[in-house]
This record gives C-alpha cells, sequence and structure tokens, in this order.
C-alpha cells in the first residue's frame, strides 16, 4: 500500500525538524567555536538522514513514527544506494526551494510597494501613434 502523500510530507518534516533543532542547540550550545557548531550539524544531519540506511531496515526516524516503509515495486526491499539517492534529491529539493522563496519573496514585495511608479513609468514613456 503506497503511504499518503501527506504521511510522507510529516515523516519528511520529522527528520528536517530534528537537523535543524539540533542545529540551532549547536548554535547556542558552542557560541565561542564556530567550528564546533558545524561539526554538531553535520553530525546531526548524517544521523538522521544516512545512518538509518547503514542499519538493517533503512527508515529515517520520520519514516518510523509514520510508519513507513520504502520497498520495490514488488514488495522486496530497496537497495540501500536508491533509497540514498531518493532522500538526497528530497533533501536538496527542499534546499533549492527554500532559496527561491528567500529570492522570489523579497522581490515580491518590492514590486507591491513600487508598483505605482513602474506603471507611472512605462505610461509616462509612451507615445500614441
Amino acid at each position: 500500500m503506497v503511504p499518503s502523500f501527506e504521511k510522507r510530507v510529516r515523516a519528511f518534516a520529522i527528520d528536517t525538524s530534528g537537523v535543524a533543532l539540533v542545529g540551532i542547540l549547536a548554535i547556542g550550545v558552542s557560541p565561542q567555536s564556530e567550528t564546533l557548531s558545524y561539526v554538531i550539524f553535520l553530525s546531526a544531519a548524517f544521523f538522521f538522514y544516512l545512518f538509518p540506511y547503514f542499519r538493517n531496515t533503512g527508515q529515517t526516524l520520520g519514516k518510523r513514527v509514520q510508519k513507513i516503509k520504502v520497498v520495490l515495486k514488488d514488495g522486496s526491499q530497496a537497495p540501500i544506494w536508491l533509497l540514498l539517492l531518493r532522500d538526497t534529491s528530497k533533501v536538496l529539493a527542499s534546499v533549492f526551494t527554500a532559496g527561491a522563496l528567500l529570492v522570489g519573496i523579497p522581490i515580491t514585495i518590492l514590486y507591491m510597494f513600487f508598483q505605482r511608479y513602474l506603471i507611472e513609468g512605462i505610461m509616462a514613456g509612451a507615445t500614441k501613434g
């Protein structure tokens, strides 16, 4: 049975929230040592995203909480490389989406504030003819 989209999103949110919380705590715990913060954050990312695939089940914390097991279409267990590729592409897609939002939202807000001046400039340069 294929899990619902909501269950898959919740599982990904659990994993991502775990990494984010450890990252925030790492910044607060070690404000003097930036290197230690990076080490703690990267180790959290490793243990939340990659480490479960080297165990026997291949399920992250979020998938275990939501009771999701990734298998092939014939019901057999998926190979580790396929699971890693799947989750890596999922994480990269979320990072690119966050970047697009960080770029797009300020541009949209600026456009909303300066729309009147933009239209005035376009109309001032228009000629009838």
